[in-house]
C-alpha cells in the first residue's frame, strides 16, 4: 500500500502517517500485539517480523524467498545472510559481530545509508556523479570488505563503522539513511523535512550556495522541502509534501524539464547539452543513469531505450557477459537485443526485465533468471479470463482502480488513486487481483481498449500515467492533486463495467 489516504476511515487511521500520509503499509488493521511492526517515526511498514506468528507465515513468499520481512533470526542453516534464490542481500544478519552491531537496525536489520560528505579516506565510497551511496565497490579495501556482498557486490550497507560524531545520521529505529539528518547543520536545515526527516528533494535551480545538493549529471535530488519558497510552492504536493515533482504547468523557460508524455519530473532533461545527450533515453527521457561517460567498451551495459543501468550477475555466461555491469554487477536486466527466442521476455517499449518465479512452468522457464530467480513477472499463466490483467510485454502486474467497490474504497487513495496495494486476504471475489505468490498488486494493460488508449503511455505502455490534460470525459481518471493516473481494473468486474460505462 503506497497509498496516501489523508482521510482514512477512523478505524484505519493508524495506517496513515500523519506527517506524510504515505502508506507503504500492508495490514491496515495490525493487531495490537503486532503494533511494534510499525515504525513510529516513519510509519513505513516494509514489515519485518522475524518471528511471524504461524497464522501469518503466508507473509513470506516461498517462491521468491524475498524477505521484505527480513527475519533477523534466520535458521542456522541460512545464517550466511544471502538468499540462495536471489543472492540479494537485503537481510543483513541481525546478529552481526559485536564490533559491527551499530550497523544493524535492531528493528529491521535493513541498512541503506549514504554520506554526501564522507571523510577523505572514504571518499571512494561516494558516487561523484550523484553522491548517492547505492555504491557498489567490488574491490572495497580489505578492512571494509564485510560491507560488500561477495555475490552481488551491491552495497546497500555502507559504513559499518560510522564515527561516533556521525551516529545521528543513522535512524535508530530503521537505520535506513535515504538521507535523513535530523540534526542537519543550521544553514542546511531547510533541506530536511521536519515531519519525516526524509530528504527526497530536488531543485533544478538550487541557489548557488546549495548547488552541491544537486547532482549535475541527473539533476535528481532525493531531497524535499515542506516549506518551498512562495514562488515554488506549486512544486510541493500539499497532501504528501513529496517532491518527485511533476509540474503540469512548468514555466515556459523550464518546460524542457517536463516529460511531455508523463509530466513526471524524476527529472529528465530532454534537451541535455549535446555532450551529455547519451544520458537521456530518447524514448522515456528518464535519467536514472549516472555514468554519462561509460567507456566505449562498456557502452553495451546501457539500455539505449531507457539508459537505466541496474544490471548485475558477476558470473553471467560468456555469451551474456554484455548484460553485466562491470562496475555494479547488478542485473535488473534489460537486454535491448535479447535473442529472438527470448524476445517475448523483453518489453519492446522499455526493455526492462524484472522477472522472477523460481518454479515457472517449463514452457516459461526462459522468463526466470537462473542466477537471481527475480521475477517482476508474477502471473505468467493467468487464467484465460484474466489474461487482460497481464502485460504481454512484461507480464508485470500493476493495477490501479479509481473506483474500487464501496467496501474496499479505503484501499484507494482519493488523491492519487494509486494502488501498489497488497491485501494477503483479499475477498474471494477479488482474489484474481492478488498474486498468490507475493500478494503484491502491481498490474497494467498495454492494450487498453481503443476508447481508453490515451491512458496508455505510447512509449512505455506503463500506466502510472499522468495526463495533466485528460479529456473532459476522462477527467475522473486523473488525480487532481498529482495528475498521476494509476488506473485500471479487471474489465469483467462490476466496477470496471461501471467505470467504462461512465468513461464512454
Amino acid at each position: 500500500m503506497v497509498i496516501w489516504r489523508p482521510t482514512l476511515e477512523a478505524d484505519h487511521s493508524e495506517c496513515l502517517s500523519p506527517e506524510t500520509s504515505l502508506m507503504v503499509i500492508w495490514r491496515p488493521t495490525l493487531e495490537a500485539d503486532h503494533s511494534e511492526c510499525l515504525s513510529p517515526e516513519t510509519s513505513l511498514m516494509v514489515i519485518w517480523r522475524p518471528t511471524l506468528e504461524a497464522d501469518h507465515s503466508e507473509c513470506l513468499s516461498p517462491e521468491t524467498s524475498l524477505m521484505v520481512i527480513w527475519r533477523p533470526t534466520l535458521e542456522a542453516d541460512h545464517s550466511e545472510c544471502l538468499s540462495p534464490e536471489t543472492s540479494l542481500m537485503v537481510i543483513w544478519r541481525p546478529t552481526l559481530e559485536a564490533d559491527h552491531s551499530e550497523c544493524l537496525s535492531p528493528e529491521t536489520s535493513l541498512m541503506v545509508i549514504w554520506r554526501p560528505t564522507l571523510e577523505a579516506d572514504h571518499s571512494e565510497c561516494l558516487s561523484p556523479e550523484t553522491s548517492l551511496m547505492v555504491i557498489w565497490r567490488p574491490t572495497l579495501e580489505a578492512d571494509h570488505s564485510e560491507c560488500l556482498s561477495p555475490e552481488t557486490s551491491l552495497m546497500v550497507i555502507w559504513r559499518p563503522t560510522l564515527e561516533a560524531d556521525h551516529s545521528e545520521c543513522l535512524s535508530p529505529e530503521t537505520s535506513l539513511m535515504v538521507i535523513w539528518r535530523p540534526t542537519l547543520e543550521a544553514d542546511h536545515s531547510e533541506c530536511l523535512s521536519p515531519e519525516t526527516s526524509l530528504m527526497v528533494i530536488w531543485r533544478p535551480t538550487l541557489e548557488a550556495d546549495h548547488s552541491e545538493c544537486f547532482s549535475p549529471e541527473t539533476s535528481l535530488m532525493v531531497i524535499w522541502r515542506p516549506t518551498l519558497e512562495a514562488d515554488h510552492s506549486e512544486c510541493l504536493s500539499p497532501e504528501t509534501s513529496l517532491m518527485v515533482i511533476w509540474r503540469p504547468t512548468l514555466e515556459a523557460d523550464h518546460s524542457e524539464c517536463l516529460s511531455p508524455e508523463t509530466s513526471l519530473m524524476v527529472i529528465w532533461r530532454p534537451t541535455l547539452e549535446a555532450d551529455h545527450s547519451e544520458c537521456l533515453s530518447p524514448e522515456t527521457s528518464l535519467m536514472v543513469i549516472w555514468r554519462p561517460t561509460l567507456e566505449a567498451d562498456h557502452s553495451e551495459c546501457l539500455s539505449p531505450e531507457t539508459s537505466l543501468m541496474v544490471i548485475w550477475r558477476p558470473t553471467l555466461e560468456a555469451d551474456h557477459s554484455e548484460c553485466l555491469s562491470p562496475e555494479t554487477s547488478l542485473m535488473v536486466i534489460w537486454r535491448p537485443t535479447l535473442e529472438a527466442d527470448h524476445s517475448e521476455c523483453l518489453s519492446p517499449e522499455t526493455s526492462l526485465m524484472v522477472i522472477w518465479r523460481p518454479t515457472l512452468e517449463a514452457d516459461h522457464s526462459e522468463c526466470l533468471s537462473p542466477e537471481t530467480s527475480l521475477m517482476v513477472i508474477w502471473r505468467p499463466t493467468l487464467e484465460a479470463d484474466h489474461s487482460e490483467c497481464l502485460s504481454p510485454e512484461t507480464s508485470l502486474m500493476v493495477i490501479w482502480r479509481p473506483t474500487l467497490e464501496a467496501d474496499h474504497s479505503e484501499c484507494l487513495s482519493p488523491e492519487t488513486s494509486l494502488m501498489v496495494i497488497w491485501r494477503p486476504t483479499l475477498e474471494a471475489d477479488h482474489s484474481e487481483c492478488l498474486s498468490p505468490e507475493t500478494s503484491l498488486m502491481v498490474i497494467w494493460r498495454p492494450t487498453l481498449e481503443a476508447d481508453h488508449s490515451e491512458c496508455l503511455s505510447p512509449e512505455t505502455s506503463l500506466m502510472v500515467i499522468w495526463r495533466p490534460t485528460l479529456e473532459a470525459d476522462h477527467s475522473e481518471c486523473l488525480s487532481p492533486e498529482t495528475s498521476l493516473m494509476v488506473w485500471l481494473t479487471n474489465p469483467n468486474s462490476k466496477a470496471a463495467k461501471s467505470l467504462n460505462q461512465n468513461c464512454i
